[in-house]
């Protein structure tokens, strides 16, 4: 069985997502985003870094390093055939669920903090945004 594994960070400083299979290794140079994206794998687990270099004024570099917030994609896509990632938002039958990684797998919470499995309704549900850039009413 082949599964597609990805995974995308939140950059918190620059509010910009960033994904794997987009912008690793991503360099920009309009103080839009970091210098350089790295996803790492270490013993402590998966993690993403924002780097910015820096001149010191005696010929080194200084580098600042900022972790990111990490998201896995689950496998799934909504009814668009958009890619569903854990802390997206998804809409269905004028309700709103956040896609969330629990024991048993990505699941997503009704009112009653119920938790139900997200693979029976991703293809019947719409991504309308993710916890990071899009804005909730409270009562939702």
């Amino acid at each position: 069985m082949n599964r597609e594994i990805k995974f995308r960070a939140w950059d918190n400083i620059h509010n910009k997502m960033i994904y794997t299979d987009k912008d690793s290794g991503f360099r920009c140079y309009k103080n839009e985003c970091f210098d350089y994206y790295a996803f790492e794998i270490t013993k402590q687990g998966l993690h993403c870094v924002g780097y910015d270099d820096y001149d010191d004024d005696y010929g080194g570099g200084i580098c600042n390093e900022t972790e990111l917030n990490i998201m896995q994609y689950t496998g799934l896509k909504d009814a668009g055939q958009v890619d569903i990632y854990e802390g997206d938002i998804l809409e269905l039958n004028d309700d709103i669920l956040i896609v969330e990684w629990d024991e048993c797998g990505f699941v997503y919470r009704d009112d009653n903090v119920i938790v139900h499995q997200l693979e029976d309704i991703a293809d019947i549900s719409n991504v309308i945004g993710n916890i990071f850039e899009t804005k909730l009413n409270n009562n939702e």
